[in-house]
């Protein structure tokens, strides 16, 4: 399966597209965080990643936010690969998302 050509003007199907994406850990040697993701995100559509430490919810909103490149398998946002954008490109690719990680509160000591 191939990505759509890149139409910046274009905002139909998915949001996010995700296929058989593999995302690797830089600072774990390597090591697989994600492996073979398959997932389609609709505008607007509302996401929850729930999972134990370590489990790769970080490692998948960093990649969702394009701040971390996907070692295998294709990514796009809006119909496009941001990493095939130029430094520039990518930025103004970014600010056309909202991504809202939780910070659960801790209990006071």
């Amino acid at each position: 399966m191939s990505l759509p050509a890149p139409n910046p003007s274009t905002t139909a199907g998915p949001t996010y597209r995700l296929d058989r994406l593999t995302v690797r850990h830089l600072a774990a040697g390597q090591a697989p965080a994600l492996h073979a993701i398959t997932l389609d995100v609709a505008q607007g559509e509302q996401l929850a990643l729930i999972g134990p430490s370590g489990a790769g919810k970080t490692t998948l909103l960093a990649t969702l936010a394009c701040a971390h490149r996907p070692a295998d398998g294709q990514f796009a946002v809006f119909g496009l690969d941001p990493w095939t954008l130029s430094e520039r490109a990518r930025h103004r690719l970014r600010a056309k998302l909202f991504l809202a990680p939780q910070t659960p509160p801790l209990p006071p000591r």
